[in-house]
């Protein structure tokens, strides 16, 4: 088996930390820019959201809260499965996928 690229995994490493070292008016500003005022208030019903780079999952968590059906990826493992559950909690029956967003990458180019 080949050794793990540590790069790859860094943010697994800090998942369970990973909201304190974000700048929190930085994330609000950006939820805002992005739900508030790019997509006005209201629900996502029948809409589907791909949230590449999901972190903790705060935009995931915010479209799944508006109904949309949600696919969230990102390179840490430990943060997608934080993700998932935090946004089924939220979706109302709104199906949120997660998949590492590396193993997408291998997928697609084969390395």
């Amino acid at each position: 088996m080949a050794a793990r690229d540590p790069k790859l995994y860094f943010y697994d490493t800090i998942a369970d930390r990973f909201d304190e070292l974000v700048n929190a008016y930085d994330l609000r500003r950006r939820l805002e820019i992005v739900f508030d005022e790019l997509l006005g208030p209201g629900d996502l019903t029948g809409r589907t959201v791909l949230d590449v780079g999901c972190g903790s999952g705060w935009f995931s968590r915010e479209a799944a809260r508006r109904d949309a059906r949600v696919t969230s990826l990102d390179i840490a493992l430990r943060l997608l499965h934080e993700t998932g559950r935090e946004s089924r909690a939220v979706s109302n029956g709104t199906r949120t996928g997660a998949s590492p967003a590396a193993d997408s990458n291998r997928a697609a180019t084969g390395r």
